[in-house]
């Protein structure tokens, strides 16, 4: 055994950190103290939070980038708000989202994030308001992670696995939608 390798830390992770869900967290830069307080509060309950600011990285393509940010994430919450309806990122952001992540969780901070050109993409889901005051935000953020914490930790229906070669695709005597001749 050589001496740098007897020297060498050991890091263990817990499994937890591979296992917990990521939602990805999108917000226009004016708007990042309250995705701060929305991102804590997720993580509080051992939820991963990916924000653009963490999760791209400087010198890449960032379109490619955030494309696989959101291809990984099992939701995502746009924050959204006067200052989001004149953000391009938020809505790019939205955009994919809404082809690739399976539950998305309105925010909206204020009635102008109503007139962003992506709240009719959204507008049929049920948005949190975010309302003013520390009681009342604090409600609204419990509300928001509960509604976020049981979408990502309950496990969506899977494809049946496709049959091994060899094995019949449909059960015997049903095939394509054809019924079995009667015997």
């Amino acid at each position: 055994m050589s001496h740098a390798a007897a020297t060498e830390p050991h890091v263990f992770l817990s499994p937890r950190v591979f296992l917990s869900p990521r939602v990805f967290l999108s917000y226009a830069a004016k708007d990042r103290t309250v995705a701060g307080q929305i991102a804590d509060a997720l993580e509080q309950r051992g939820v991963r939070v990916v924000r653009d600011d963490t999760a791209l990285v400087a010198g890449t393509e960032l379109r490619a980038e955030l494309t696989k940010a959101l291809g990984k994430s099992a939701a995502v919450v746009p924050v959204l708000s006067g200052n989001s309806t004149r953000s391009t990122w938020v809505e790019s952001e939205l955009q994919l989202a809404l082809r690739k992540v399976p539950y998305v969780f309105p925010v909206l901070l204020d009635t102008a994030g109503r007139g962003a050109w992506v709240w009719p993409l959204v507008s049929h889901l049920q948005a949190v308001q975010m309302r003013r005051g520390a009681a009342a935000r604090q409600k609204d953020l419990e509300l928001l992670v509960n509604a976020v914490e049981t979408a990502v930790r309950t496990p969506r229906p899977t494809k049946p696995a496709p049959p091994a070669p060899g094995q019949p695709v449909a059960p015997r005597g049903f095939s394509a939608g054809v019924a079995s001749p009667r015997r």
